[in-house]
């Protein structure tokens, strides 16, 4: 039997009232379902490539902090198009299963067709449609439950956390990676300020609903993580660096078609010329990150281990 795993420097949080969406009735993720399969999520498959070599770094740090041994069974959380599961496959080889599960058909159907141009193609990764949040998971199947940016989406975060809990193996383990605030993400902060600019501001939003930032408050996170039956846990933020080497005007069309220029752009009903000012602007913004050797925009993130 694995070890128990015990995380130093926990920096879990006092939270006495469970959070706003614990609650007895599972909210619906309709929404963010419909988001990923027919709205602007799908942009994500366009973007692949370039999204993987922005979060190199990040994905990196992620499978640093995973505690995997051979035999392991591993579930990737909102997978997307495949690329912590790839970097599980290429590290660990058959050693481990890899499942890798997702709400959108399109994210799935890429990372499908990125799995098999692998020569040879790894025989652990499989993959799966499903809705963590509403969809009950084999109890006590996974040793490690794994995510890039995955996990901010449930609508009902405590009903979410509660399913992947039951579905860990004992003195199994979880970790992710989320964002921390806009203020402290360029990639975010930049084409936001830029659409705003162009477009005014958008309708005022429930910083905890479903998206990028939704786990950017701590104390937030550890209430659903508490109330969700974890208990040995850490929850803070990290440093991290985008590194690319894209040239600044596709860094810049790849950050304004994915983030919030883009819902900025969809609510405001702007126009072509709108989005190339809006791309023109960021361009010129992310330039101030340029090393020589390519850009390298600095990250928080909020890192979770369960």
């Amino acid at each position: 039997m694995a070890e128990p795993v015990h995380w130093p420097n926990l920096s879990v949080l006092s939270v006495t009232k469970p959070p706003l969406f614990c609650n007895m009735t599972t909210r619906s993720n309709d929404n963010q379902i419909r988001f990923w399969n027919h709205g602007p999520g799908s942009n994500w498959v366009t973007y692949q490539r370039g999204l993987d070599q922005c979060f190199e770094n990040i994905n990196r740090r992620l499978l640093e902090l995973c505690v995997i041994r051979p035999g392991h069974c591993i579930l990737d959380i909102g997978c997307g198009a495949g690329a912590t599961s790839i970097a599980l496959a290429k590290k660990y080889g058959n050693t481990v299963s890899i499942t890798g599960v997702d709400v959108s058909k399109p994210l799935l159907k890429h990372a499908s067709r990125r799995i098999r141009s692998i020569k040879p193609m790894p025989a652990s990764i499989r993959l799966i449609e499903a809705d963590v949040q509403n969809k009950p998971l084999k109890p006590a199947v996974y040793h490690q439950l794994v995510s890039r940016f995955g996990v901010m989406f449930f609508a009902d975060p405590c009903a979410a956390f509660r399913n992947l809990k039951s579905s860990l193996r004992p003195n199994g383990s979880m970790v992710f990676v989320a964002w921390s605030t806009v203020e402290n993400n360029p990639w975010f902060q930049i084409p936001k300020s830029a659409a705003i600019s162009r477009l005014g501001n958008a309708a005022p939003v429930d910083p905890r609903e479903p998206g990028p930032m939704a786990f950017a408050d701590l104390d937030y996170l550890d209430g659903i993580l508490r109330h969700s039956g974890f208990r040995n846990y850490s929850v803070e933020e990290e440093d991290n660096v985008i590194a690319t080497r894209l040239p600044v005007d596709q860094m810049a069309d790849l950050a304004c078609n994915l983030g919030p220029a883009i819902r900025l752009m969809k609510e405001k009903n702007g126009t072509v010329q709108d989005h190339e000012t809006i791309k023109e602007e960021v361009a010129n913004r992310f330039m101030e990150y340029e090393t020589g050797g390519g850009l390298e925009v600095p990250v928080r993130l909020v890192v979770c281990r369960a």
